[in-house]
């Protein structure tokens, strides 16, 4: 998986920061910095853009989705024959609107590009 810039930027960033073992371009380094960086900046997400609650469809599909919430506890349902609305719960309101569950973990690095200075930062790409 591709670094994303600005990510590459952080990473080279922080590891430029640090005393010349933590500097150096080693995969142990580089994942320390992506693992460091992700729980706070890359989240996984069910509705990664949010949704505006209350929220309304008469999709079927999409209601049977929105249902699965609704059986957690996360959202309340109400129904008027074929539209469907969506409210967070109270429970659910702490994670509405993108009801985040997780986050990536670097476990290897596959590769890297070698480091170069790009808008004014030494910056490199990891795989």
């Amino acid at each position: 998986m591709k670094v994303p810039a600005r990510i590459a930027l952080l990473l080279a960033v922080s590891l430029i920061a640090g005393c010349n073992s933590k500097s150096a371009e080693t995969p142990e380094n580089f994942m320390t910095g992506l693992n460091k960086y992700w729980p706070e900046h890359r989240r996984d997400c069910l509705f990664p853009a949010g949704w505006r609650f209350p929220y309304t469809t008469s999709n079927p599909k999409e209601q049977q989705q929105l249902d699965a919430l609704v059986k957690v506890l996360l959202l309340k349902r109400t129904k008027e024959e074929k539209l469907a609305y969506y409210e967070p719960t109270d429970y659910g309101k702490t994670g509405a609107p993108r009801y985040c569950y997780g986050y990536r973990e670097a476990n290897a690095v596959l590769s890297n590009t070698p480091p170069a200075v790009k808008d004014g930062f030494r910056q490199t790409g990891v795989t």
